[in-house]
C-alpha cells in the first residue's frame, strides 16, 4: 500500500474542507492568489511536495471599500442591510488578525497576562454586543440590523485601535489610531455598558501603557474617550 500517497491525499482534503469551511462561515470568497496556491499544491504533492497556505487575513484597508457600498445600497434596505453586515463582519475579522499578534506571542511567553487579556477581549464583546442590539420598545426583539451593524463598526474600530497600540505597548487614553471613528452627535450615552471593560483596561500592565505609565485618572479618561464617540450614542435615539 502506498501510504505516502494516501496521506497527502488526506492533507489535501483537509485543505479544501478548510478553505470551503472560511468561505461559509466568514463570508468571502477566495483570492486568486490563495486558489494558485491551491492548483500549485496538486501538482507539488504528486511528487511529495507541499506549499504552506495560509486563510486569507483581512486587513484595515480592505474594510474601507466596503463603507462606500453601504450608502450606494441605500435605495434598497435589503441590500443596505446586507452590505453594512459584510462590513461589519470584516471589521470584525481584522480586529480578530490584530487580537492574534498581540495574543498568540502573548500565550507563549506569559500565560496569565494572555489569560487576563483573553477576559478582557470577552468583556468587551459582551458589552458591544448587548449594547448594539438593545431593545428599543417594550414589544421589540432588538435593533439586529442596519443600526446593530453600525453600532459593531464602531466598536471594532475602537477596539482595533487600542490593539494596535498594544502591540507596540504605546496604548494612549484617548487613543491616537482612530481609524476613522467617528465623533458622538450629542445623544444620550451608553458609557454604562462598558463598565467592566474600562475598569479591566486600567488593571493592564505598565508596560502595555506608552512611556511604561499607567494614565492618572485611567477610568475618568477611558469613559470621557466612549463619550466622545459615536459609538456609545444610544442607538434608539432616532432624533
Amino acid at each position: 500500500m502506498n501510504y505516502g500517497a494516501n496521506y497527502r491525499s488526506k492533507i489535501l482534503l483537509v485543505f479544501i474542507a478548510e478553505i470551503k469551511l472560511a468561505e461559509l462561515i466568514q463570508g468571502y470568497k477566495l483570492e486568486s492568489m490563495i486558489l494558485s496556491r491551491l492548483f500549485c499544491n496538486l501538482f507539488l504533492l504528486s511528487f511529495g511536495f507541499l506549499l504552506p497556505l495560509q486563510a486569507h487575513a483581512l486587513k484595515r484597508t480592505e474594510c474601507d471599500p466596503l463603507e462606500q457600498t453601504t450608502s450606494r445600497s441605500s435605495d434598497n434596505m435589503i441590500n443596505r442591510d446586507i452590505a453594512v453586515n459584510k462590513w461589519a463582519q470584516c471589521w470584525e475579522r481584522s480586529l480578530n488578525s490584530d487580537l492574534d499578534d498581540r495574543l498568540l506571542p502573548l500565550k507563549k511567553s506569559n500565560e496569565a497576562e494572555f489569560k487576563f487579556e483573553m477576559e478582557l477581549q470577552k468583556i468587551f464583546k459582551t458589552a458591544l454586543i448587548e449594547m448594539c442590539s438593545r431593545n428599543c420598545d417594550s414589544g421589540g426583539s432588538g435593533m439586529k440590523g442596519i443600526s446593530y451593524n453600525f453600532c459593531r463598526v464602531e466598536g471594532y474600530r475602537y477596539r482595533t485601535a487600542q490593539t494596535i497600540e498594544m502591540n507596540k505597548n504605546t496604548l494612549t487614553i484617548p487613543n491616537t489610531e482612530s481609524l476613522g471613528a467617528k465623533k458622538s452627535r450629542n445623544k444620550t450615552k451608553e458609557t454604562k455598558y462598558f463598565k467592566a471593560f474600562v475598569q479591566k483596561l486600567c488593571q493592564l500592565p505598565k508596560n502595555v501603557w506608552k512611556d511604561g505609565k499607567l494614565p492618572d485618572d485611567c477610568e475618568k479618561k477611558a469613559n470621557a474617550e466612549l463619550d466622545s464617540l459615536e459609538l456609545t450614542d444610544d442607538i434608539c435615539d432616532l432624533s
